[in-house]
């Protein structure tokens, strides 16, 4: 949810598929500011955005069932999603977790994994070292048996309040930023018979087992259905695919993205660190032909300059904490980005100049918003 639309993956639906039950989750959901007591409000404000974002980058015609906001931190909303999963899963076929690198796919595996898991003996319990060389990434196809019993269970002790501490000795949650160099599991001690486990395909040297063909034959192993996580999609339109480990840990902070609220005037620029600049070009107001109506044409004649008292507009950034925001006139911003980027002052990225001959150049879009205002 911090992300968007850069953790949409585009054409998704040639992979998925159309006909498939779609449910769509936005994460990191605790990262965001509480807007006061209206959280409804707010939760149904942001699955809208997630909404329109989605139907505008590669999930128009989707089958979307629902959609959750989920923190695989914090465990907000895990109840809802294992409610909706259990009301359009039929229990023919397995679920599969997609979706970009550092979206925190794989932490809501391990959490869920580790609610499903509560009140299995540390005998069935398996460790997992999450693991990439590309930070933020799963290299290899996980999977963890799951049912309709188990999703019940586990509604029911939330919604109860019950839920057991799992041992953190036998599972591990992983960070957010993985800096491991593969992913695996840890062998199960003294497995019980006929009892399937969490499985991963991985490295012979790695002394775990694989998936054979006599396990994937097996009757008991056939019905079983699972959860799998798969590996992340690396998206070019993701700026965490632009940033090196150091950069990925300053951007994924543990505190809260706090609104910072400035006043830009036309031919201000603002820079948020060195990840991004928003220049403000003009304002202009609209003609109004009545009391009651605009006259909605966009020839340039209907429009008309404002007072300067009021072309001053409020600009929120809802950020990390660790990305500074400045503002000077447009007409520094070059100058100032050219001197300062790689440095402290910008934050991100890190490394001075030798890091920013390799970081590439901002991209020019230019966004236009209208909106009605009584009085003008």
């Amino acid at each position: 949810m911090i992300d968007l639309p850069g953790s949409l993956f585009p054409n998704i639906l040639q992979t998925v598929g159309e006909a498939k039950r779609i449910i769509v989750v936005g994460n990191k959901i605790d990262m965001l500011p509480v807007e006061g007591h209206h959280t409804g409000k707010q939760e149904q404000h942001l699955k809208e955005m997630l909404f329109t974002a989605c139907k505008a980058h590669g999930l128009e015609g989707a089958n979307i069932k629902s959609m959750c906001l989920v923190s695989a931190t914090t465990g907000f909303g895990i109840t809802q999603l294992a409610s909706k999963i259990l009301e359009h899963w039929d229990h023919k076929g397995d679920i599969y977790l997609i979706g970009c690198s550092n979206t925190g796919k794989t932490s809501l595996f391990n959490l869920l994994l580790d609610l499903l898991s509560v009140y299995k003996s540390r005998a069935d319990l398996l460790q997992r070292a999450t693991v990439s060389l590309w930070p933020g990434t799963t290299q290899r196809m996980l999977r963890f048996p799951i049912g309709h019993w188990m999703l019940r269970k586990l509604c029911q002790r939330m919604q109860e309040g019950v839920i057991e501490k799992p041992d953190n000795s036998e599972i591990g949650i992983d960070d957010e930023i993985i800096t491991i160099e593969e992913t695996d599991y840890r062998e199960r001690k003294q497995p019980k018979k006929g009892k399937p486990a969490a499985l991963v395909t991985t490295q012979s040297e790695t002394g775990i087992d694989v998936l054979t063909p006599s396990f994937v034959m097996d009757e008991s192993n056939r019905n079983q259905t699972w959860l799998y996580d798969t590996p992340g999609i690396i998206n070019e339109n993701q700026i965490t695919s632009l940033l090196t480990i150091e950069e990925l840990r300053r951007l994924n902070p543990t505190l809260w993205f706090v609104p910072r609220t400035v006043i830009l005037k036309p031919g201000n620029s603002l820079l948020l660190g060195g990840l991004a600049r928003v220049d403000y070009l003009e304002i202009k107001r609209q003609t109004r032909h009545s009391d009651d109506e605009w006259d909605m044409r966009n020839s340039d004649d209907e429009w008309d300059t404002i007072p300067k008292a009021i072309e001053s507009v409020f600009f929120t950034v809802i950020a990390s904490p660790n990305l500074p925001v400045h503002i000077c006139s447009e007409e520094r911003a070059d100058e100032v980005y050219d001197k300062h980027a790689g440095t402290e002052l910008l934050g991100i990225p890190v490394g001075g100049k030798e890091r920013m001959e390799t970081f590439p150049p901002f991209r020019v879009t230019r966004l236009h918003h209208q909106r009605n205002w009584l009085g003008y």
